[in-house]
């Protein structure tokens, strides 16, 4: 791993610059209030990022998204060897449709079967109160026992129909449950089908990447697509492991992209992993910006520095003039030397220095 330094960030305060007619060639070391920062490299990703990979082999029939395009929840991506499944999809879901609302409270056919009950059951009710009170009058032989049997066979007969009306309701009741949990299940299997053939997103976001062209042949397992939030970011760190002790959630974090090296961005440390990534060394750290930062751009190089502590009235130089081999070239005598130093805290502007020249040192400027 490159080396990383400790890093610093300055409050300005302006050099001594030294003039050599109309262009200053040298400068002094200057004395300043240093805030001590760990150097951070990283790169900027999308809140809820995932990446969509194929539930089934096949050819890319149909690819509906590209890379930087805006997708809703549950709308699909892709379509894998054929759109059969989206008729078939649209045909189940009618079908449910239809069952569910004929086997709910208000369905139109059990509406029908008990209309038929209801009637069924006051003809029962008013035969059986006629037949009642014809025995009554058998009994005091106000009418004959033709006249009674005939009420009795009014009676048998509401009370068969009354009685088989409740069965046909009971089973009606029941074939239309049996119907939409069948219906249900069919749904549900070509839905798993679909969605095997056309993967949906899982969030409102964006894609930033699409892998697969149409007509390429896909593999079960194999990434189709990377997507994310379109607006909101995070920022990933790589911290080197002799830092990673001084690292606590909540610190702030300076930040400068690769792309905008004018533009200073701030956030503050959310996250630390503590699994060391053994390729280089490093800890991964995330943080959140306080403000809005840059977003659509997946993957952004960055540069930053996490502040950890202050450190007071500090002897410091531009970064710009530390050679490799921490060393710079002074000016003694009209001279040039070339004199190495201790090198502390450092930035991307700034340099402590520790040891090797003081602030009266007039140094070269590059």
């Amino acid at each position: 791993m490159k080396r990383i330094f400790q890093a610093a960030l300055l409050i300005s305060i302006p050099f001594l610059w030294m003039a050599c007619g109309k262009k200053a060639e040298s400068v002094s070391p200057e004395y300043r209030d240093l805030t001590e920062a760990v150097y951070a490299s990283g790169n900027l990703y999308p809140v809820n990022e995932y990446r969509l990979f194929a539930n089934t082999e096949g050819t890319l029939f149909k690819s509906f998204v590209e890379a930087g395009d805006k997708v809703k929840a549950g709308s699909a991506l892709f379509m894998i060897d054929r759109e059969v499944d989206l008729s078939r999809l649209n045909a189940a879901a009618n079908a449910l449709e239809i069952s569910t609302k004929n086997g709910g409270e208000n369905s139109p056919v059990l509406a029908e079967q008990r209309a038929a009950l209801n009637s069924a059951k006051e003809k029962y009710q008013q035969d059986s109160l006629n037949y009642v009170r014809y025995q009554e009058l058998y009994k005091k032989e106000a009418v004959n026992l033709k006249t009674l049997e005939q009420f009795k066979l009014a009676y048998e007969l509401s009370r068969n129909e009354y009685m088989a009306r409740q069965q046909a309701y009971r089973r009606t009741k029941d074939q239309l449950r049996l119907e939409q949990k069948n219906a249900q299940s069919n749904y549900e299997a070509i839905l798993q089908s679909y969605n095997e053939h056309a993967p949906v997103s899982r969030i409102n976001g964006m894609v930033y990447e699409v892998l697969k062209e149409e007509g390429e042949s896909v593999r079960r397992g194999e990434l189709l697509a990377i997507l994310g939030a379109s607006d909101s970011m995070i920022i990933r760190l790589q911290v080197d492991e002799l830092d990673i002790r001084k690292i606590k959630l909540g610190q702030q974090v300076i930040i400068r992209f690769d792309i905008d090296q004018d533009k200073i961005y701030t956030a503050r440390i959310t996250r630390i992993f503590p699994k060391l990534n053994k390729a280089d060394q490093s800890f991964r750290v995330e943080a959140a910006f306080d403000e809005q930062g840059p977003s659509g751009f997946y993957g952004l190089t960055l540069e930053a520095n996490i502040v950890v502590a202050k450190k007071d009235h500090v002897l410091s130089i531009p970064r710009e003039l530390l050679l490799p081999g921490d060393s710079v070239i002074i000016l003694k005598d009209k001279e040039e030397q070339k004199v190495k130093i201790q090198a502390g805290a450092m930035d991307w502007d700034f340099v402590e220095v520790l040891g090797g020249i003081d602030e009266n040192t007039s140094l070269k400027k590059r």
